[in-house]
């Protein structure tokens, strides 16, 4: 496949659909439901290499298709999930470029809200992260050449608990939300790491934080601004670290289908390329 349809490819798939991974505090009633196809870009000079290492020098860009879905449940509780496919390709000075397509990432979680008056909204939620791709893929495919190729993920199975309070901002269009989260790294990874490889991660603090503007009351239509990182209880060479601000937006237009959008700017990153750009745009619907 030329390169100019390689990037007609990735342009194309980007009319389908985005936001980072949240529930919020409003955990969802029985029947009710929200799902969305996305597709988010992510450009960087700097990849982390199959051994999780990060090399700089090098062009990435990366294209995610994604489902995001929340379900609400009897008695108080709401599954979520979030399952993506990913595109990325590095190219180097010298002309060469490698570029693969699997799938990555996906998220589960299960929250709870107890079904009792609360003074603010406020959730309970665990997510396992499962690697949906084999570590040793790559390595078993090409071998030395692996290292050309950028990595989907760390392949390491994750358990996070999540606590999220908020709520509207009496007599204005606003809302806001904040959640605090702790990442257990359990060492248990999807495919075989080379006996030569000893990686291990830190466990991890994550923040979530979004202020809402409902600047279209009529239409709900809504502008939001949002902080979220992943803060590692170290430092070593392979635990990522991140801070991510966010302008969004989120425009029904027609019976519960609505058009997303953002722009998402890592500002710091730790053993994580930096991005130049992250954006993308979304369908979702809800009921």
């Amino acid at each position: 496949m030329s390169r100019f349809a390689v990037y007609m490819l990735l342009c194309v798939m980007a009319l389908f659909a985005p936001r980072d991974v949240e529930a919020g505090p409003w955990t969802k009633q029985t029947g009710q439901l929200y799902v969305k196809l996305s597709e988010g870009f992510f450009l960087s000079n700097a990849f982390i290499d199959a051994q999780g290492k990060l090399q700089t020098g090098t062009d990435y860009f990366g294209a995610t298709t994604s489902v995001y879905f929340e379900a609400g449940l009897p008695f108080g509780f709401q599954v979520l999930g979030y399952v993506p496919y990913t595109i990325s390709r590095n190219s180097f000075s010298n002309g060469a470029w490698y570029m693969h397509g699997t799938t990555a990432d996906s998220f589960f979680g299960l929250q709870y809200t107890p079904p009792v008056r609360l003074p603010l909204p406020m959730a309970a939620r665990v997510e396992v992260k499962i690697p949906m791709y084999d570590l040793d893929r790559l390595p078993r495919a090409v071998g030395a050449r692996a290292n050309n190729f950028p990595a989907v993920g760390d392949g390491q199975i994750d358990v996070t608990g999540w606590f999220s309070i908020g709520g509207g901002i009496p007599n204005t269009p606003l809302y806001a939300f904040a959640e605090l989260g702790y990442r257990f790294r359990t060492e248990a990874f999807v495919g075989a790491l080379p006996a030569s490889d000893q990686r291990s991660f830190l466990d991890s603090g994550l923040f979530f934080t979004q202020l809402g503007w409902t600047f279209w009351p009529q239409k709900r239509w809504m502008a939001m601004l949002t902080v979220h990182g992943l803060l590692p209880f170290g430092e070593d060479v392979y635990t990522k670290g991140y801070i991510v601000t966010a302008l969004q937006v989120y425009l029904p237009i027609y019976e519960g289908w609505a058009f997303e959008a953002s722009f998402d700017p890592i500002v710091w990153a730790r053993n994580s390329a930096q991005s130049f750009q992250v954006f993308s745009v979304g369908i979702s619907y809800s009921r």
